[in-house]
């Protein structure tokens, strides 16, 4: 019995041992999108503290939408994320984004945060939902004055269907 454990032993280690290659080291065209495909992105921290992952979640939301007709990007803002779509907070921001220059590949441009936000809505709010309650929280704590948000939606009954109908979900 041992020598038949040894030998399935060796046998998983012998191929456990190969080397696989990931799909991104082979070259095979394009990658093509054959459904259509939802993503969420949420953000739950404080955009102002953490400036680089809001920054690097709007342009990766940015990126994946310009990848194929069939990609629907939405920001779902929960906690302290929700400051992102307060305007006087986010003028606090003291780092800018670093995005893709089109001009220049392999050199970043930089531009804030708020214009970053505004690129991602491209005239459509609906891009962007707010947590109610986290919204509504820091409103009553007087966290944030203004009691609608200056950026994307403010409706309990947009979350639903943009968590329910997501293919994927990408967690700032």
């Amino acid at each position: 019995m041992k020598t038949f454990y040894l030998s399935v032993s060796a046998v998983i280690l012998s191929i456990a041992s190969f080397s696989v290659c990931a799909d991104y080291t082979v070259d095979k065209g394009s990658i093509r999108l054959n459904r259509h495909q939802d993503v969420v992105i949420t953000i739950s921290k404080n955009p102002v503290q953490h400036v680089e992952e809001a920054c690097l979640a709007l342009t990766m939301g940015q990126i994946l939408r310009q990848s194929g007709k069939k990609v629907n990007v939405t920001v779902f803002l929960r906690n302290d994320g929700v400051f992102l779509a307060d305007r006087e907070t986010i003028k606090d921001a003291r780092e800018d984004c670093a995005v893709p220059d089109p001009k220049n590949p392999t050199m970043p441009k930089f531009i804030t945060l708020e214009e970053n936000l505004t690129a991602f809505l491209d005239g459509n709010p609906n891009n962007l939902v707010n947590c109610p309650l986290c919204w509504g929280a820091r409103v009553q704590m007087g966290l944030i004055g203004n009691p609608m948000p200056d950026f994307g939606v403010l409706a309990t009954e947009a979350v639903p269907p943009v968590l329910l109908g997501a293919d994927t979900v990408i967690d700032f």
